[in-house]
């Protein structure tokens, strides 16, 4: 299995090996080398479009896991925010229904000083 960056390194290298042999002069003896540069070239082209393609597969892949992981996330942050705010709800109504009994008890025992007047 080769990495991208080594694979794209050895695709560069074969091209240059290519190019300086399609530079040079072509006889009986360059001519095989350069049948073969080329073979080699075309077969390192494909195996390197192939890693490349391979992570591009594993880019996107890996873009949809994050895109739910985010969507996962913000419901659980969602669904403590709501459940927080229902505590906090059901703490003040519980509140002011003590404090409704309490002033109703309070105003029943003693009367206002207005009232004794």
């Amino acid at each position: 299995m080769f990495t991208p960056l080594v694979s794209r390194i050895e695709y560069d290298a074969y091209r240059v090996d290519l190019e300086e042999l399609n530079m040079g002069p072509r006889d009986d003896t360059t001519l095989p080398k350069l049948e073969q540069a080329q073979k080699t070239f075309q077969g390192q082209r494909e195996r390197y479009e192939k890693v490349r393609d391979d992570l591009s597969v594993k880019v996107k892949l890996l873009e949809d896991n994050r895109v739910k992981v985010l969507h996962n996330q913000l419901w659980l942050l969602h669904s403590a925010v709501a459940a927080h705010c229902l505590s906090c709800h059901s703490f003040l109504e519980k509140n002011m229904q003590e404090a409704v009994e309490h002033l109703n008890v309070a105003s029943a025992d003693a009367p206002s000083w207005l009232e004794e007047s």
